[in-house]
């Protein structure tokens, strides 16, 4: 038996058009044009639907055309939307990132970085300095933001001069929630100076935040190996913070 395909109902729209059709349920109240055949079918059930449930006022009506158009105009602005805030968050120095860049990883690592899939587990790009790590990462941010998720997007001296005057102007949660609750927090050369125990301490705090509640970090320190990574902070969290981003991120070596 063939399966015969319905047409979808007519789309109900409650912003006031201006054409003169809203009063008209048999036309479209965007473009005018009657609503006809299966659409018109379904149109009719769905005014009675909607009468016996004491809903009589005119109403403005859309045909499915109408609905999908708009429904592509709002896709395209959405990605502008997304294009134009990763452009406000990106360095300019990083928006005109080139593959072609004489200091790219070999295609396989910059594989592996750029097709980072979104979920739990973050991800920790290691290696010497030069070696395209943050270049690399803010273009992954731009296909993150692309598909929608939120981005919060710092250096490691940011996250410490920021956690330090919210500290000291009594901002402290609120500062902490800005670092937990974006769906990806990207830390630039984490480790790269010396921080001090309270930043420290708030650091461990927002991983262990945000591992346990599965929301991934993005990283990239400038060490060869785990050991080196623990020698950039204190001896009694070195361990703990390394330990941490390792079980929680997929790491990359450059």
């Amino acid at each position: 038996m063939t399966e015969t395909t319905r047409n979808p109902e007519p789309k109900v729209n409650t912003t006031p058009m201006k054409n003169g059709n809203e009063n008209d349920p048999r036309k479209c109240a965007k473009c005018g044009k009657p609503i006809e055949g299966d659409d018109e079918t379904n149109l009719m059930n769905l005014l009675g639907v909607l009468q016996s449930h004491g809903i009589t006022s005119p109403l403005s009506i859309i045909c499915n055309t109408c609905a999908d158009n708009a429904a592509a105009l709002d896709k395209l602005a959405q990605g502008a939307a997304r294009r134009d805030y990763w452009r406000a968050i990106c360095p300019p120095l990083y928006q005109a990132t080139s593959l072609d860049h004489p200091l790219m990883p070999p295609p396989a690592k910059r594989t592996s970085i750029l097709t980072w899939p979104f979920g739990p587990k973050g991800l920790l790009v290691h290696g010497q300095t030069r070696r395209c790590k943050t270049r690399l990462l803010w273009l992954l941010l731009r296909r993150i933001i692309a598909e929608g998720h939120t981005v919060r997007a710092v250096t490691a001296h940011e996250f410490a001069m920021t956690c330090s005057d919210a500290a000291a102007n009594g901002r402290a949660s609120e500062w902490f929630r800005s670092m937990t609750q974006p769906d990806v927090l990207f830390i630039d050369d984490l480790g790269k100076e010396k921080l001090t125990e309270r930043v420290e301490s708030d650091l461990f705090a927002v991983i262990e935040h945000r591992t346990s509640h599965g929301r991934p970090i993005l990283t990239t320190i400038n060490a060869k190996n785990g050991k080196e990574m623990q020698k950039k902070f204190t001896p009694d969290r070195g361990a703990p913070i390394v330990e941490r981003l390792r079980e929680f991120c997929h790491i990359v070596a450059l």
